[in-house]
């Protein structure tokens, strides 16, 4: 399989992006899709914002600079991951620097691993480090790809486990 990392980009306006989103819930085991049975347009409009986002332009209170990235497999979007630049006080305890999803069709085969083998390799380019990643305590395959990346618990609550990767 042949599997790359890319930038979003404004220019991601084709429906194989958008129909990669409408694969993945607006809370898909705590990935956040603002644009799940949204319409096309908004989906365009979307692409916008993400943009602006990695930019650090006009964000939101509260919110990070963050980069999204579509994991691609032979030139076809298959899963789509995040990456906060950095994380302040107010985020520390219930986010991390990395999310990620694949979509439905093609879950169980590996993506999720590779992608955040990928995602982590970039937070690396960036030097962050640690790299933190949450997952919910019911979701054994994201807590097991996070511990096969070497992730360590630091803090665990109802909600969330929550890890540190060194590298």
């Amino acid at each position: 399989m042949s599997l790359t990392l890319v930038p979003l980009s404004c220019n991601d306006s084709s429906l194989a992006f958008y129909n990669v989103l409408q694969e993945i819930t607006a809370n898909d085991n705590g990935f956040h899709n603002s644009v799940y049975q949204k319409s096309f347009t908004i989906f365009k409009d979307w692409l916008q914002r993400a943009s602006l986002d990695a930019l650090g332009i006009q964000l939101p209170k509260g919110y990070v600079p963050q980069t999204t990235y579509w994991l691609m497999e032979n030139y076809h979007p298959i899963g789509i991951g995040r990456i906060k630049h950095y994380l302040t006080p107010e985020l520390v305890d219930h986010t991390g620097h990395l999310a990620y999803a694949i979509q439905k069709s093609k879950r169980g085969q590996g993506y999720g691993d590779q992608l955040c083998t990928l995602l982590l390799e970039k937070c690396k380019d960036m030097a962050i480090n640690p790299v933190q990643v949450t997952a919910y305590p019911t979701n054994k395959l994201s807590n097991n790809i996070i511990k096969n990346h070497g992730g360590k618990l630091i803090h665990q609550n109802s909600q969330l486990n929550i890890y540190h990767i060194i590298y």
